[in-house]
């Protein structure tokens, strides 16, 4: 794989490794890649004393993967896991669109790699939201990876928003919570080459 980034960062008690590689086409350890992917992994450690929520399983009723892709007004490509919000115009849906958490307990610690196809489309989980014509397409030279989590001494109901009693491994939590998570962040760090393609929108 070719390096992109090395990052470590110590925030909240947690401790982060993160780096960004490239993964070419072609089959890697048995798997079969159809195009180029960028990789995030990033290992995370818990030296608090208290559960971290970790914003990283996705969304209930939402058909997403477990990271997403946006182009941010300061014209940074933003990749995450994080809790979202719906946009202002959205549709109401049956069910809710939630995140979902891990939990990492004091003294554990957690690996993760997410697979981002290159090049880069925008994605999140309320892309039902928009049509085609609507998405605009990728620009910029810069990206940063973003990772949400809560810390369950943090997680209160100051601003009224209710939390669970006990929250589990894969449980969804309140969606307006996702005004009071924090990021481990990489930084700003260049994009590969060919990361961002333009497409003209429908007409």
């Amino acid at each position: 794989m070719e390096s992109l980034f090395v990052v470590h960062v110590e925030q909240d008690g947690l401790r982060c490794d993160l780096r960004g590689d490239v993964l070419k086409a072609g089959v890697h350890d048995g798997i079969t890649y159809p195009c180029d992917h960028l990789v995030v992994t990033y290992t995370l450690e818990n030296r608090a004393a208290v559960p971290c929520y970790v914003f990283n399983r996705g969304h209930s009723n939402a058909r997403s993967t477990l990271g997403y892709v946006e182009q941010r007004p300061d014209g940074v490509v933003e990749l995450s896991q994080k809790a979202c919000l719906p946009p202002p115009d959205c549709p109401p849906t049956y069910a809710p669109v939630l995140p979902r958490v891990s939990v990492l307990k004091p003294g554990e610690r957690q690996t993760e790699s997410v697979y981002f196809e290159l090049p880069l489309k925008a994605h999140t989980p309320f892309d039902f939201c928009f049509s085609e014509s609507e998405m605009a397409p990728l620009a910029g030279s810069q990206m940063e990876f973003r990772l949400g989590y809560l810390r369950a001494d943090e997680a209160g109901g100051e601003d009224g928003v209710p939390m669970p009693a006990q929250v589990r491994e894969n449980d969804t939590l309140p969606a307006a919570l996702a005004r009071r998570q924090r990021f481990l962040s990489s930084g700003l760090q260049a994009l590969p080459s060919g990361a961002v393609r333009p497409v003209a929108p429908w007409s």
